[in-house]
């Protein structure tokens, strides 16, 4: 990462002083690749599903857990590709890979020298709001998936992409919490991020320091809580991981570990929420409102570019949709027709096997047995003739 974050950057004739924020500083060019609608759009619906999606798993799996037996939940457990849960699974799965590639890339990308040194502050900041939705994406598919690192070579990807994106997440927060680093509403954001960014401030000064107010407004301590929410999911997902061996086991175990799910996605939602509005605002308010954006409508233009990110989420969603519900409709009536684990069907297998006896209209002994069913072969009734 020699040139990663640059700190050799152009900065001549940005001065960075107590007076540079009421400077007017020349207008930054649109970047559609960033922060065109399209772009925008995609990311903010896929973790908006996301939410919903983890809403309706934690639903079902709290009504199975507190509404049912142990054997109901050991039972039900061994369901795998029966239930409208796989299709919501399938769904979200899809979706938190999707992001698994492109968080990490726009980062990466960002960051590079050629493209830092261009980048000003307003983009740099609609590259970390767009980070945090990936994350939020990755979380509630962590939390939910109760095989999301079953397969170990899938799974080992998985976590080093997840461990890139939130490294490469808090670079960008760090840097955000510089002391003029703008991150509201402030003429600063046409300003090249390189050159606002400096190591003379640290998350504990700034809140310490009453006066300023860069953190709580930047969605640093949210990111932070993001963070702390990674280390708690990750011990659900080892939970979740050795349910897959002892299926329906340990129902206290799973009791406590979804009341943790449940609390990291109410924070999931909370900093979604929060993320989205503070990214709707700045946006709506430097297109239309700031002057600070040279031909800033070409950011909200459905071109070419604007458009492959929606339809890729689309088609994406589409084809785990799709397939899910067709794994759905080919098991469901191989499960119903035979599970040895349920108790009718045992009894059926029972009186199938009873039925292979005929019942004899006469006789009671000789040939037959007792109970009038007829002896099967190699059978030598106790009774009757020699």
């Amino acid at each position: 990462m020699g040139g990663f974050l640059s700190t050799e950057c152009d900065c001549t004739g940005t001065i960075i002083n107590e007076t540079a924020k009421s400077i007017t500083l020349a207008p930054t060019d649109a970047n559609p690749d960033i922060a065109g609608i399209g772009a925008i759009s995609a990311a903010a619906t896929t973790a908006i599903i996301t939410a919903i999606a983890s809403i309706f798993l934690l639903g079902l799996k709290g009504f199975n857990l507190f509404s049912k037996s142990p054997e109901q939940i050991q039972q039900k457990a061994q369901e795998n590709k029966t239930t409208l849960r796989h299709i919501a699974e399938a769904v979200l799965l899809t979706l938190s890979d999707q992001q698994l590639v492109i968080a990490p890339a726009t980062l990466v990308t960002a960051g590079l020298k050629g493209n830092w040194c261009s980048l000003s502050a307003y983009h740099m900041n609609i590259v970390s709001y767009c980070a945090v939705l990936a994350i939020v994406t990755h979380l509630g598919s962590l939390v939910t998936q109760t095989h999301y690192f079953q397969y170990k070579a899938v799974g080992s990807f998985r976590a080093i992409m997840i461990l890139c994106t939130v490294v490469l997440t808090a670079m960008f927060a760090n840097n955000r919490t510089s002391t003029y680093f703008p991150t509201d509403k402030s003429n600063l954001q046409a300003g090249l991020a390189a050159c606002l960014v400096s190591n003379n401030s640290t998350l504990w000064d700034n809140i310490t320091d009453a006066e300023k107010t860069v953190v709580t407004s930047s969605g640093v301590i949210e990111f932070y809580f993001l963070c702390a929410s990674y280390l708690v999911s990750l011990a659900i997902a080892f939970v979740h991981s050795r349910h897959i061996v002892h299926k329906g086991r340990h129902v206290t175990r799973q009791k406590v570990s979804f009341v943790l799910c449940v609390l990291v996605v109410l924070i999931c939602i909370i900093i979604l929420g929060i993320t989205l509005h503070r990214l709707y605002t700045l946006r709506n308010w430097m297109i239309n409102d700031s002057k600070l954006l040279n031909e800033g409508d070409s950011e909200n233009e459905w071109g070419f570019g604007q458009l492959m990110p929606v339809f890729l989420l689309v088609v994406m969603t589409l084809y785990a949709l799709l397939g899910a519900i067709s794994d759905y409709w080919q098991e469901r009536p191989l499960y119903h027709e035979k599970n040895p684990t349920r108790p009718e069907n045992r009894r059926d297998d029972t009186d199938q096997e009873l039925l292979k006896y005929p019942v004899q209209e006469t006789g009671y002994y000789g040939n037959q047995g007792p109970q009038g069913y007829q002896s099967p072969q190699g059978y030598q009734a106790p009774y009757g003739n020699a």
